[in-house]
C-alpha cells in the first residue's frame, strides 16, 4: 500500500513498448506517475492491494468465446493498468478516487470483455452492500452484449457458479443481496437507480446525453461508485461522447482538471497517415493479439479503392475520430478554402442565396454565394444561421455543439423566443438586397412559402428547388469540385465548417447524389442552403456566360 510519495514503479506502469502509442495514451501513464508523487498534496494516494485483489479477480474469470474458450484471462499490459488504476486509486477518506472512466480503443481490442470483467467485481468482489450494477447501452440489445459476456463467465467460472443465480435479465447473488442488470435508454426503469456501477457501451452511438446523465446523476448515493465508459471513436464534433473526448484529453493534457475522471484514450496523432501501421498501433492496444495486421491492411486496401469506406475505416479500425460518418467532404480540402472573406469588396456583385428552413427549433440559414469576376478568381460564400434563442445554453450542454460562442462570434443569430424568428431572417435577407446584387434566391419549399411570399413582395425572385435527388445532384457535385480545386472561399465560418464536417450524401444506383439529413452527423442547414445557391447559379449559367465555367466544374468526374 502506498501513501505519500511513490515507491519503486511496477512494470505495469510504464508504457507499453511492444507497439506505438499515441500522445494521449502516454500521457495516462505521465498523469498516474505524476500523481504518485504529488497526489498526496490533494489527498490522493494508490491502494497497492485494492488494484492486486481487483486484477486477481479478473484473473479468475475464462474466456467463452474464440480461439481462447475456457482460458483464464489474461490481462494485457494496457489492461491491467486500466484496472489497477480504476480500482487502486483513493481519496483521504479511503473511498476511491475514481467515479467515471472514459476508455477509447477501435474495433476488436477486448473492450466488452474488460467491462463484463469489471462489472462482475463491483458486483461480487468489491465489498458493496447490495451493490446494483448495469451494463448499460442505448437499446437493450447492446446492453445484453456486455450482460451476455458477464454471463457466459458466471457459467464457465466454478468459483462463481456457487454464489451466482443467472438468468436471462439478471445475475443475482443473494448471499451479497447484489444484482447485475442490463439497462437501455428504451427501459422503464431509468429511474429510481441507486447504482454501484455502471457500465455504458458505444457511447459515440448514443443521439442524447440522457442514459449518461441519468446514469451519472444515479451514482450519489454510493461510496465507491463508478460509471465505466466503453467506447470506439465517434463522428463529428457534436454529442455527450465529442464532449467527454474533449474533456478527457483536456485531463490528460493538464488543461482540464478533473480527479474523479480517469482516461484512457487509444488513437493516433494529429498528423498521423492512417494507411500506415504505426496509426494502426496506436488505436488498437491489442494488436498481435485480437488483431492480425493481415486483417487490417486487407481493410485498408478496400478502403483506398472506396473513399466510401475509408470513415468507416478510420474510426472502427484504426481509431481516429473523423468529421463523418460517411465521407464526402474531404475536409482537409475544405481547411483549404479558408481565409478572409470582405463583405465589402464584395458590395453591388452578381449573386445567388439559398435558403433553407428547418424546424422552428432547429438551424435555418441563409447563404450567398458569389460567381468570381476572372476565371482564376475563388467563388465567395456569405453564411447567416438562425435559432432560437430562448434554451441555447442548455441544448449547447445537451449536444455539445458550442452555439453560444457562435452567437458571441456573430454567426448565429439566436433570435428572442423559443422559435426562430421568421422576421429576423427576412430582415438579413432585405439587408443582402440592398449591398447586393441577388440573381435568385432558391429555397426549400417546406415550411418556407409565407415567408417566401414576403420575400417576392421586397422584390427579391425567388424560386422552389426541390430537395430531390435530381434537384440537387448538379450543384452537390459542383460544391464537391469546387472544395477539391480550392475555388470555393468560406472565409473560415466556424458555423458552416462544422456543418461540412457533418454532411452524408446520399447516392443512387447512377450516381447521383444528395445531401442526407438522416444520415449526417449534425445539422447539415448551411451547407444544404449553399447547395441550394449554386443550384441557382447553374440555372442562371445555362444560357452560357460567366457561369459556363461552373457547368463544366460539376460535369468533371
Amino acid at each position: 500500500m502506498r501513501r505519500g510519495r511513490a515507491k519503486l514503479a511496477h512494470d505495469w506502469e510504464h508504457p507499453p513498448t511492444r507497439r506505438a502509442i499515441g500522445r494521449l495514451e502516454a500521457l495516462a501513464y505521465k498523469r498516474h506517475a505524476r500523481d504518485l508523487k504529488t497526489g498526496h498534496r490533494r489527498g490522493l494516494w494508490f491502494d497497492d492491494e485494492a488494484a492486486d485483489r481487483a486484477v486477481a479477480f479478473v484473473r479468475l474469470l475464462h474466456h467463452s468465446k474464440g480461439r481462447w474458450a475456457g482460458q483464464r484471462f489474461e490481462l494485457t499490459h494496457e489492461q491491467e493498468f486500466i484496472v489497477r488504476c480504476a480500482f487502486g486509486w483513493k481519496r483521504a477518506d479511503g473511498t476511491r478516487r475514481y467515479r467515471e472512466a472514459y476508455v477509447q480503443e477501435a474495433r476488436k481490442n477486448g473492450k466488452t470483455f474488460l467491462a463484463a470483467a469489471i462489472a462482475l467485481y463491483a458486483f461480487l468482489g468489491d465489498a458493496e452492500p447490495g451493490a446494483e450494477v448495469y451494463a448499460a447501452a442505448t437499446k437493450r440489445d447492446q446492453a445484453r452484449i456486455t450482460f451476455d459476456a458477464a454471463a457466459a463467465m458466471v457459467r464457465s467460472s466454478p468459483e462463481l457458479r456457487r454464489f451466482v443465480e443467472v438468468s436471462t435479465y439478471n445475475l443475482a447473488c443473494p448471499r451479497l443481496a447484489a444484482k447485475f442488470e442490463p439497462l437501455s435508454a428504451d427501459s422503464k426503469t431509468l429511474d429510481g437507480l441507486n447504482v454501484h456501477l455502471a457500465t455504458l457501451d458505444e457511447l459515440h452511438a448514443h443521439k442524447t446525453s440522457g442514459v449518461y446523465d441519468v446514469l451519472r446523476t444515479a451514482l450519489g448515493a454510493r461510496l465507491n461508485p463508478l460509471l465505466f465508459i466503453i467506447t470506439t471513436p465517434g463522428a463529428g464534433q457534436e454529442g455527450v461522447c465529442w464532449s467527454l473526448r474533449q474533456l478527457s484529453g483536456a485531463v490528460l493534457e493538464g488543461t482540464g482538471k478533473d480527479d474523479a475522471l480517469f482516461a484512457y484514450i487509444c488513437e493516433p496523432d494529429e498528423g498521423d497517415d492512417w494507411t500506415t501501421e504505426k496509426a494502426w498501433e496506436k488505436g488498437n492496444p491489442l494488436i498481435d493479439v485480437t488483431i492480425r495486421r493481415e486483417d487490417l491492411r486487407d481493410e485498408r486496401d478496400r478502403a483506398l479503392l472506396s473513399p466510401a469506406l475509408q470513415n468507416a475505416f478510420r474510426r472502427l479500425r484504426c481509431g481516429q475520430w473523423t468529421e463523418q460518418v460517411d465521407r464526402w467532404l474531404d475536409m482537409r480540402f475544405w481547411r483549404k478554402c479558408g481565409g478572409p472573406v470582405d463583405p465589402g469588396e464584395l458590395f453591388g456583385r452578381p449573386c445567388f442565396a439559398g435558403l433553407d428552413l428547418a424546424t422552428t427549433r432547429d438551424l435555418s440559414a441563409l447563404v450567398l454565394v458569389f460567381p468570381p469576376e476572372d476565371s482564376a478568381d475563388r467563388w465567395p460564400v456569405l453564411s447567416w444561421a438562425f435559432c432560437p434563442g430562448e434554451d441555447l445554453l442548455d441544448r449547447q450542454h445537451r449536444e455539445g455543439v458550442p452555439y453560444t460562442h457562435w452567437r458571441d462570434l456573430g454567426v448565429l443569430d439566436a433570435t428572442p423566443g423559443d422559435v426562430t424568428d421568421y422576421d429576423r431572417i427576412r430582415a438579413v435577407a432585405q439587408l443582402a438586397r440592398e449591398r447586393y446584387d441577388i440573381r435568385r434566391l432558391g429555397f426549400d419549399p417546406w415550411n418556407a412559402q409565407h415567408l417566401v411570399n414576403q420575400l417576392e413582395s421586397d422584390g427579391i425572385h425567388t424560386v422552389k428547388v426541390p430537395q430531390t435527388i435530381t434537384g440537387l445532384n448538379q450543384a452537390t457535385k459542383a460544391l464537391e469540385r469546387l472544395v477539391l480545386d480550392g475555388r470555393l472561399a468560406h472565409g473560415d465560418n466556424p458555423l458552416l465548417t462544422w456543418s461540412a464536417s457533418s454532411v452524408a450524401v446520399w447516392e443512387d444506383g447512377n450516381g447521383n447524389i444528395k445531401p442526407s439529413r438522416r444520415a449526417s452527423g449534425g445539422r447539415i442547414d448551411p451547407i444544404v442552403a449553399l447547395i441550394i445557391a449554386l443550384t441557382c447559379a447553374l440555372e442562371e449559367g445555362s444560357g452560357g456566360s460567366i457561369y459556363d465555367e461552373l457547368d463544366t466544374i460539376q460535369l468533371c468526374p
